[in-house]
């Protein structure tokens, strides 16, 4: 069984004995099993490995909800393994402005960040989503043209790629629907966009 940090015999004027120190030593060094319960943020330097179980939260997931008609952009830009969902009640689903994900430029983004796009409901109704009636897009910032796409649609057997670098992924109106997803790893020189979406074509442009 592990053991427990323990504050008995350390008090105010008394004499540290080795153990008192030497307990932290070990716990750390892992000469002994340890229950540690640290709180507060981390920065580690150098490689990190862990055996055993890693549990809890390990992605933040950001809810983006569309509130109107008018274009809109959402920017990529949070911790790395974030997953974004954006929802689009009926209100927001109208017209034809688009919504779109802008990614910043790998350059500038550190080797393996790596986020998710995800499709939530669409409409008002979780048993009978709608198509999204606005375009939708996902683009690298400034116009770089640095992102290399692989998708998997409805009427392919095989991922549709992008041929070269594109600066944009863009899916027309009526044909994004809840639950496609995309994932997207930076290596530091390109956006590389997986995805599986409802939509029969994508279109990659610059």
């Amino acid at each position: 069984m592990a053991l427990t940090l323990s504050t008995s015999g350390i008090t105010n004027s008394g004499t540290i004995q080795a153990a008192h120190i030497s307990q932290s030593i070990d716990a750390l060094k892992g000469t002994h099993a340890y229950n540690l319960t640290p709180s507060g943020s981390f920065t580690f330097t150098g490689n990190t490995v862990f055996t055993g179980t890693v549990s809890g939260n390990k992605s933040k997931i950001i809810t983006s909800q569309v509130p109107n008609d008018t274009t809109i952009t959402f920017d990529v830009n949070g911790d790395s393994n974030s997953i974004y969902v954006l929802i689009v009640p009926s209100d927001g689903n109208q017209g034809s402005n688009g919504i779109g994900f802008k990614l910043p430029r790998p350059n500038n983004v550190t080797p393996g960040t790596a986020y998710k796009i995800i499709i939530g409901l669409v409409g008002d109704t979780a048993t009978s989503p709608a198509a999204l009636a606005r375009p939708f897009n996902i683009f690298v910032d400034g116009s770089d043209q640095k992102a290399l796409f692989r998708i998997l649609t409805t009427n392919a057997t095989t991922l549709q790629k992008s041929n070269g670098p594109f600066v944009q992924l863009a899916i027309g109106s009526s044909r994004t629907f809840t639950g496609d997803q995309y994932d997207l790893i930076c290596d530091g020189t390109y956006w590389h966009v997986t995805g599986v979406i409802g939509s029969p074509t994508v279109t990659y442009a610059n």
